[in-house]
């Protein structure tokens, strides 16, 4: 035990340290840790949200955006291939039908509901067929817009 205490006497006195001096670095080195610490747990923070995003969140949002673009671009399949757009001319075609039909139907006396089982329908379809038509015509034309990466192939 007296080594010790000889041990550090010496160093005390040869390294220049005085009781307070040593009660600064103390305080120093407690001050120290206690910033480490602090900040320890912002660098603990960042670095998990940065992980996040690197490894899981980022590729989460791509795949969001992937399935997005897929199911959005549907609406050119349904216009392209669809019979949407094509409703103006199969109603002019019907209209020319359906003109004859009540042509003859009434050259022969007759009602053409009774020649035509579906004429009532048809007539309720082609009243509205224009109206419905450059609806969906201007909804196709402002989800291409508003999705801003879609061309317009109507």
């Amino acid at each position: 035990m007296n080594t010790q205490k000889l041990v550090f006497s010496r160093l005390f006195d040869k390294g220049g340290y005085n009781k307070t001096e040593l009660a600064l670095k103390k305080k120093m080195n407690l001050a120290l840790v206690d910033e480490l610490i602090t900040e320890f747990g912002g660098l603990e923070d960042a670095y998990s949200a940065a992980s996040y995003l690197a490894y899981e969140y980022g590729d989460e949002l791509m795949d969001k955006i992937s399935e997005y673009r897929n199911e959005i671009g549907q609406i050119d399949d349904y216009v392209v291939n669809g019979s949407a757009k094509y409703l103006s001319e199969q109603a002019e075609r019907m209209q020319s039908l359906i003109n004859d039909l009540e042509n003859k139907a009434g050259e022969l006396g007759l009602d053409p509901s009774d020649i035509f089982d579906d004429y009532q329908e048809v007539k309720d379809y082609l009243s509205d067929a224009q109206t419905v038509y450059k609806d969906a015509k201007s909804k196709y034309i402002e989800v291409v817009e508003y999705a801003g990466f879609l061309n317009n192939f109507w």
